[in-house]
């Protein structure tokens, strides 16, 4: 029997409301709603980071998946949240993904909760804003942009093509203690840009992870978890 209070239900129940109600308007994610995305490799490395979450397993280079977006979706020239999500396939074994999504924020030990709009991808840092729980430490996923400041003109997405085209849009996947500064794990390279019809398949969500890496509790995440899940029954393309 669940022991979340009669509040974490109601609030849970309400952010699933609201986020399958933008899918169903949007017939595409409730927020990021559209995207473009990479196959790439992640090099995880020895160091203070790979220490904090030592469950991502020892340092050697695993397959990864990224998908870059606007998390509203504002018609530009606004400014929005740039959202970068991670996937490591099949990283706790078969059909066990980690996943990870981050949005641009600040690098500061206590504004690396603040989400802050960005104009490029090669904005200095991006973070899950909810903490995790790692082997009993709370710490804050995030990554710290590495792509060239000036890879084009354009914008941020034909930017990040560029950047990939020529090897050079990359992320340094980070984790920082609760009130610390991030640290790399590793160093997060894409590769070949995905067809359009491949990134709107995705599915990402914070809750796939190991049961040493779990997002945090509390009311936050509970919604989270509510959202993330009706938003995907309710998009048009959903198998499940």
């Amino acid at each position: 029997m669940s022991n979340r209070s009669p509040l974490d239900r109601s609030l849970s129940a309400v952010a699933a409301g609201v986020f399958a109600t933008l899918a169903k308007l949007r017939r595409a994610r409730g927020v990021h709603p559209h995207g473009i995305g990479f196959d790439g490799v992640l090099t995880l490395q020895a160091g203070p980071g790979l220490d904090l979450m030592p469950g991502l397993g020892p340092p050697r280079s695993v397959p990864a998946v990224l998908r870059l977006s606007r998390s509203f979706g504002f018609p530009r020239p606004l400014p929005d949240l740039l959202g970068v999500a991670v996937k490591l396939p099949d990283l706790h074994g078969p059909g066990r993904d980690q996943d990870f999504l981050l949005v641009s924020a600040l690098d500061g030990r206590l504004s690396k909760y603040i989400p802050t709009p960005a104009p490029r991808y090669s904005w200095r840092a991006y973070s899950s804003l909810l903490p995790y729980r790692s082997d009993g430490r709370t710490v804050l996923p995030g990554a710290l942009g590495a792509s060239p400041a000036t890879a084009t003109g354009q914008d941020e997405m034909t930017g990040a093509i560029h950047a990939a085209q020529h090897g050079e849009l990359r992320f340094a996947l980070a984790v920082a203690p609760a009130l610390g500064r991030f640290a790399p794990l590793g160093e997060l390279r894409a590769q070949q840009q995905l067809a359009q019809s491949v990134v709107q398949a995705l599915r990402f969500n914070p809750f796939h992870t190991a049961e040493n890496i779990i997002p945090a509790g509390g009311p936050l995440n509970g919604m989270r978890r509510a959202a993330y899940a009706a938003s995907q029954r309710a998009r048009p393309d959903a198998s499940d």
